[in-house]
């Protein structure tokens, strides 16, 4: 039981040097079989990693109904999701993050690497912040055999219900690759949106590579 949700797999406190090393905290840790949903203390996550952890895998597992987000993992390297549901979280439902960005003291950026299968990711109409997918800085995701739906509706006047989001520059060349999966957005919610902090038309240090989707 951690501080920002059910589950925080933390690392070092920001005075520690380990504080800016990648893959030098928790690691090799498996989940599977949970439920976790309602979440309401503290920052109210279903589950949560820190940069520093690594090699975390996540299998069978319902999240819903939380606080802030689904499932939050920030890592620093080789992190599975596999056939896991997500749904009606309060702000993002999958947060993918890597190494460096806003977390804490400064740090350098550093790659993390995900594979998501088989998993269902929805944002409900309502959602505060975020989207069902949110892809966050200094991370490359590979996402097979997936459904990532956004039911955001404006007339709830909030910021998130989004399917496929991009809301963060990348500080190191990064890939998104998607086979197979259905994204969709309805209401007001396009498939995917880029949104891009530095100010120009569009994201920097991203690919995308797609392959027998439906994008809706």
């Amino acid at each position: 039981i951690g501080t920002e949700g059910t589950i925080d797999l933390g690392e070092w406190t920001d005075e520690d040097k380990a504080h800016a090393v990648p893959a030098s905290a928790s690691h090799n840790i498996l989940i599977e079989d949970c439920d976790l949903h309602d979440v309401v203390h503290q920052q109210g996550n279903g589950i949560v990693t820190q940069p520093c952890v690594f090699n975390v895998t996540i299998r069978r597992c319902r999240v819903w109904n939380n606080g802030k987000y689904g499932i939050a993992f920030k890592g620093s390297g080789n992190f599975k999701v596999d056939r896991c549901a997500v749904w009606g979280n309060r702000e993002t439902s999958m947060y993918c993050r890597g190494f460096g960005g806003d977390s804490g003291a400064a740090r350098p950026p550093a790659p993390n690497d995900f594979l998501i299968t088989n998993s269902i990711f929805i944002a409900p109409a309502d959602q505060s912040g975020g989207s069902a997918l949110n892809w966050r800085e200094n991370c490359s995701i590979a996402a097979y055999n997936c459904t990532i739906v956004g039911l955001r509706n404006t007339i709830y006047k909030q910021s998130g219900g989004y399917a496929w989001l991009l809301g963060n520059d990348h500080a190191i060349p990064c890939v998104a690759a998607l086979r197979n999966c259905i994204v969709v957005g309805l209401n007001n919610a396009p498939a995917v949106r880029f949104y891009t902090p530095n100010g120009l038309a569009y994201p920097i240090n991203v690919r995308y590579e797609a392959g027998t989707n439906l994008f809706y």
